[in-house]
């Protein structure tokens, strides 16, 4: 992903489903990503950025919700910490 910059209210294709506020997109690190499971309610990858460096889960709260949350795993060896974000709407 190369863009930065505002997105305009309830623009699905750019991932702002908002109808009422922009959104703003920053790069904060490039690197990449391995995908390890990709489902219609689960999927988990691995960061390799320069910053970001984490495996991490996605579940989805139900099937009947856009709602997503991602959760900071750990790979098999690495110690757990706890960080949880909800996103979607």
């Amino acid at each position: 992903m190369e863009f930065e910059g505002s997105i305009p209210p309830n623009h699905p294709e750019w991932g702002n489903p908002n109808k009422k506020i922009p959104a703003y997109m920053k790069i904060v690190d490039k690197g990449k990503v391995n995908w390890i499971e990709d489902g219609d309610l689960f999927c988990s990858f691995e960061f390799k950025g320069k910053i970001l460096k984490r495996y991490v889960t996605l579940r989805r709260e139900s099937p009947d919700t856009d709602i997503w949350v991602m959760r900071r795993a750990a790979l098999p060896g690495e110690k757990r910490k706890e960080a949880v974000v909800v996103m979607g709407g």
